[in-house]
């Protein structure tokens, strides 16, 4: 299986962030990009979809899907280069990159689920709740080890917005990712474009964000019509704002992470494999795609046989050593975080855990997390209307 690292030292969506803070003069201790158009641009607009990959993107435009970015990129109107998410390629993980100019190694976001030792339980790092009991995590302010980009670049001076959906607003990882920027909420989003030109229309950083894209493609596959569907709306969406940004305005979009097609018929329930839960010590964490393991001393080699048609497996502590989080951890208690083992599937493979009894049926048939090319690379696209 083709492994994709991340490259933050120059080529990750951690660069793209620190080149936009260096240009306005903050610089976040990482390397910047360094291919943005971003000279003498008084406005910087950075639009997210989440779970849109650089070979999902070429899909959609050589399929006719994009016609709007198409006729852009063919007049050089936009210009169009690709560049790595983090480790793991998931949303908790990236999404707070892209919004700290930090990787996961010093975040401490180490992916959608993980065990954190403090609360004792496997944790929803983007709602921050415990699993296991269906309850608030206590206390998520000591989960916050890094400072929001926006309040870094608000000290100094620059006025940040972030569009981002209504409904998002008061959720304790929203108020971390966006501390030091005015909240701008819609509540379509068929709203993100005008409300996003009318933010840019005055100097600073605004960020957009949009998540529908791949909510659907987790749902229906990354290559089916819902997607299709989704993407014809977020290319409609991208030429509006084109055509209504300012001068002197300069528009980066990219992506989280991507998606890859995952097969019912390959989704592993971990819960129901007697040799597997005998195995471990706590539950699995991390992504369906790629998974934390804890196991008893002595079983890591029994249980990467076992796991061997599913999944390729790596001791977490090579993880760290081979720097596929962006670094050595800022916390000691980090390394607890990623497990003994990690686990990442195999093409077409899903290794599920049900915390409770509605998630046993619950199958994905697109995901992320893993180092495939088409979960790690994002496209980077940036014009100057």
């Amino acid at each position: 299986m083709e492994r994709v690292r991340p490259h933050y030292g120059g080529g990750s969506i951690l660069n793209v962030v620190s080149e936009i803070s260096e240009h306005f003069g903050v610089p976040t201790g990482h390397p910047p990009a360094r291919n943005l158009p971003l000279d003498g641009a008084a406005s910087v607009v950075l639009f997210i979809v989440d779970g849109l990959g650089y070979r999902q993107l070429m899909w959609h435009l050589e399929a006719g899907d994009m016609p709007e970015l198409g006729r852009m990129l063919e007049r050089g109107e936009m210009r169009l280069a690709e560049a790595t998410s983090v480790f793991p390629s998931t949303t908790a993980a990236a999404l707070t990159t892209l919004h700290t100019a930090a990787p996961p190694s010093e975040t401490g976001m180490l992916g959608y689920n993980l065990w954190l030792p403090e609360a004792g339980a496997v944790s929803d790092m983007i709602s921050f709740r415990n699993l296991e009991r269906g309850e608030p995590l206590p206390l998520t302010g000591c989960l916050m080890r890094v400072p929001s980009l926006y309040g870094r670049l608000s000290e100094a001076g620059i006025r940040c917005r972030a569009v981002n959906a209504a409904g998002f607003r008061n959720t304790a990882l929203t108020r971390w990712h966006f501390a030091g920027a005015e909240y701008i909420p819609y509540g379509s989003l068929r709203e993100i474009p005008p409300l996003t030109a009318r933010c840019a229309a005055e100097p600073g950083y605004t960020v957009a964000y949009w998540p529908e894209y791949d909510r659907t493609c987790h749902l229906h596959g990354p290559r089916g019509s819902r997607a299709r569907d989704e993407i014809r709306a977020v290319d409609r969406a991208i030429g509006e704002l084109f055509r209504s940004l300012p001068q002197n305005t300069a528009l980066v979009i990219t992506a989280d992470h991507g998606q890859r097609e995952l097969s019912p018929r390959k989704a592993v329930l971990l819960n129901g494999d007697p040799y597997f839960t005998r195995q471990i010590t706590a539950p699995p964490a991390g992504e369906r795609t790629a998974r934390y393991l804890y196991v008893l001393d002595g079983a890591e080699a029994g249980i990467a046989r076992h796991l061997q048609k599913a999944a390729e497996i790596m001791p977490a502590a090579e993880a760290w050593s081979s720097g596929l989080f962006g670094g050595p951890p800022a916390r000691e208690d980090f390394y607890r975080r990623t497990g003994d083992l990690l686990a990442v599937t195999r093409p077409g493979w899903q290794l599920n855990w049900a915390f409770y009894p509605g998630q046993r049926k619950d199958v994905h048939r697109g995901g992320h997390g893993g180092w495939t090319a088409e979960e790690m690379l994002v496209p980077v696209l940036a014009a100057r209307p």
